[in-house]
């Protein structure tokens, strides 16, 4: 009777999600702090890039570490534990912005300023996420799989895997 290869066993996900939650959140910081120094807006262009190179540094070294792209189960499931990982980091470091800029008291004046009823605001608010969760999930799937695809090609040429 044949046993299981190794490359059939699951493979654990979480170090890689950690990486990339540790360069998302340097990158968020850095890249924030020089929009504040510069005087600059976020933009959606500037949030997928960080997204993008958050996600580059893990997926690069799951191709070294398994010699092979990711499988599409794999490929999920990264998405969706990098996705979750992105979110609670975004919901804390927004949480920590608004306590330093002076908590919520600031947002609600902010929000009382829009002239909305908090029902326009609720629904205007779960759009925007709705929208932009759908986004970084989509870039964050095609981009474990485009990458991790690649990274192997690449790697393989340069006789690293």
């Amino acid at each position: 009777m044949a046993t299981a290869a190794k490359d059939d066993n699951p493979v654990n996900l979480w170090p890689y999600v950690l990486q990339l939650s540790l360069v998302y959140i340097i990158a968020t910081v850095v890249v924030g702090a020089i929009q504040y120094v510069v005087d600059m807006e976020p933009n959606i262009a500037i949030g997928i890039g960080i997204l993008l190179a958050s996600a580059v540094m893990p997926i690069r070294k799951f191709v070294l570490d398994h010699h092979r792209p990711f499988k599409r189960g794999e490929q999920l499931r990264f998405a969706i534990l990098a996705f979750i990982a992105v979110l609670v980091v975004s919901i804390a470091l927004i949480a920590l912005a608004a306590m330093s800029a002076g908590g919520l008291k600031n947002i609600w004046s902010f929000m009382n300023e829009l002239n909305a009823t908090p029902q326009e605001l609720a629904l205007a608010i779960a759009m925007v996420l709705l929208f932009s969760g759908v986004v970084a999930f989509a870039i964050l799937y095609f981009a474990a799989g485009m990458f991790s695809r690649w990274y192997k090609k690449r790697l393989a040429e340069e006789g690293k895997i």
